[in-house]
């Protein structure tokens, strides 16, 4: 992977707020009243009990003590610009985004593997270090409830559990996957979902409608509700192209919510805090043409309307959490932001040092801190130097 910003690279892994176990337990932190640059140490000197790392460890700009790269050396070209570049340059058609971590903090996925991202000093790119995953191109990151889940090119999905253990799903298993309030996984599997209730050793097929002409079903999105899943299906040849069925869960009976050609399109499924279901509707007007656009849903999938983005823009990607509903533009060139709830949106451009604007977004993600980063095509990773706020 070529880096943009190579020194950091070297960071290691004790450097990581959740790897390292002393904290300095004076009144004032180990930068205080220290210059960018000055020298610092973790450990309080009155703490016998605390090991201090070998690595030299200096202040950055923000007053945070690390092992960062050479003080006199640090790449200052993302100052003064809202965005900050994290990392970009090379695996062009590899997946990028930020995902919440089982134990707190981010991860990243990379094409060429997991991360963990440091992500303490938001005036600098995040350094990316690899933790002791297992794991080669990550295609998605979802987080569903409190668990999180990984999905590999292979294909295999990994459930991340607290305090470093895993547990892959079924072979074959990819997104989408959906999470019920009461416990019920979903995952891809070929053509089928795989529904797996709590307490049950192995995942059942739910007998979603097929054609009868034998034509396959594509399994395209899903979402969790209360008791039950709602699936997005392609179903090609008998005159109904797209599907919205109810899977209930532990019983697995499906009911058909709505039917027809203009649900072939609906992708990237979530409900927010309120129980509303959002989504993502793409419209072709030409062989090329496309427009994009952010959809919801009060009554569980049987109607939807556009969200209230300001009129004439586009989003291909979307976060929620909490009341915040971060929407990104098919390229990396704006979001839109509500604090809200999605009632209302202010529109913001991604500035940074060079231009990014020809990159295709690939991910969207808000930390319940409100930490916005987005990752593009070619490698690409921007985070919004400024937290949002409630």
């Amino acid at each position: 992977m070529r880096r943009l910003l190579g020194f950091f690279a070297a960071t290691t892994l004790a450097a990581l707020p959740f790897f390292t176990a002393c904290i300095h337990k004076s009144d004032n932190g180990p930068c205080d009243g220290k210059a960018e640059g000055a020298t610092c140490r973790l450990c309080a000197s009155d703490d016998p009990g605390c090991v201090e790392t070998m690595e030299v460890k200096t202040c950055s700009a923000s007053g945070v003590c690390g092992a960062h790269a050479d003080a006199g050396k640090v790449d200052r070209r993302n100052d003064g610009f809202p965005w900050v570049i994290d990392e970009g340059g090379g695996f062009c058609l590899s997946w990028m985004g930020v995902g919440d971590a089982p134990d707190g903090g981010q991860w990243v996925g990379t094409g060429s593997g997991l991360y963990a991202l440091d992500t303490r000093d938001p005036d600098l790119p995040f350094p990316f270090v690899r933790p002791t995953l297992s794991g080669g191109a990550v295609r998605a990151m979802t987080t569903l409830g409190d668990r999180t889940f990984v999905a590999f090119a292979d294909p295999v999905v990994v459930e991340y559990l607290r305090g470093g253990g895993k547990a892959p799903l079924e072979r074959g298993s990819s997104t989408p996957l959906a999470l019920s309030d009461d416990g019920c996984l979903g995952a891809r599997v070929d053509d089928k979902l795989m529904v797996r209730a709590p307490g049950e050793a192995a995942p059942r097929e739910a007998p979603l409608p097929r054609p009868p002409n034998g034509f396959r079903v594509e399994v395209a999105a899903a979402v969790g509700l209360s008791n039950a899943l709602l699936v997005r299906t392609y179903r090609g040849k008998d005159g109904v192209i797209g599907s919205l069925a109810r899977v209930s869960c532990p019983g697995l009976e499906v009911t058909e919510v709505a039917t027809g050609g203009s649900l072939s399109t609906l992708v990237s499924l979530q409900r927010d805090a309120r129980g509303r279901l959002w989504g993502i509707d793409r419209v072709s007007s030409g062989a090329t043409d496309q427009t994009w656009r952010v959809v919801r849903s009060a009554d569980e999938g049987k109607t939807w309307a556009p969200a209230p983005l300001p009129e004439g823009f586009q989003a291909s990607k979307y976060a929620l959490r909490g009341d915040w509903v971060v929407a990104a533009a098919p390229k990396l060139e704006a979001i839109a932001i509500s604090k809200d709830g999605g009632e209302s949106f202010t529109v913001e451009p991604i500035t940074t040092y060079s231009s990014v604007k020809g990159m295709d977004t690939f991910s969207v993600y808000v930390s319940s801190d409100g930490l916005v980063a987005i990752g593009g095509n070619c490698n690409y990773l921007v985070h919004r130097r400024a937290k949002l706020t409630r």
